[in-house]
């Protein structure tokens, strides 16, 4: 079994644990999307809830599951970790339950992205090992996808649509795919 990891993904404890398991060969190279790429058409984004929470509060997350979406036929999102509205000597979320809700209907429904919850770097490398494994069945060799695509035209006048209140992804891609 191959998993390609992005080399920006280091600084997690993700990688270490996968390089420890049997019958993993890792390999690092600087992926366009995603941080871990498991076949041609599976790769898992993971995010850190807080990183969760900025990508959403800049819009960053509707970015790179558009990109997702588009490059691969599985993407999947890892939020390790989660909110503690105890915030008990924890720092507490920066966007509401609403907001955060909204953010992972609109991933998994606008975008047809799973979002599967971890609860920490362990529980991560597991997850990407049980779904390597079940795709390493046939091993072949992973085209890594290193460079991004140019956007489309239809693809701009989503990211435009999008922009505006009360457009989500689904309408955005309604209108984008109108004749002018």
């Amino acid at each position: 079994m191959q998993i390609v990891i992005d080399n920006r993904e280091t600084r997690s404890k993700v990688p270490k644990i996968l390089e420890k398991m049997t019958s993993i060969q890792v390999t690092y190279a600087s992926l366009a999307y995603g941080d871990y790429q498991i076949s041609d058409d599976i790769v898992f984004e993971r995010k850190s809830f807080s990183d969760w929470e900025g990508s959403v509060m800049d819009g960053r997350i509707f970015k790179q599951a558009e990109g997702l979406r588009r490059e691969f036929k599985t993407p999947v999102f890892i939020l390790e970790g989660g909110p503690d509205y105890s915030a008990r000597g924890h720092a507490r979320p920066k966007l509401s339950k609403a907001a955060l809700h909204s953010s992972y209907l609109s991933i998994s429904t606008g975008f047809n992205i799973p979002i599967i919850p971890s609860a920490n770097p362990t529980e991560t490398a597991n997850i990407i090992y049980q779904a390597a494994r079940r795709e390493g069945k046939e091993s072949k060799p992973i085209h890594i996808n290193t460079h991004k695509k140019g956007k489309t035209l239809k693809e701009q006048r989503m990211q435009v649509f999008a922009c505006f209140p009360g457009i989500g992804p689904k309408l955005a891609n309604d209108l984008a795919s109108l004749d002018f």
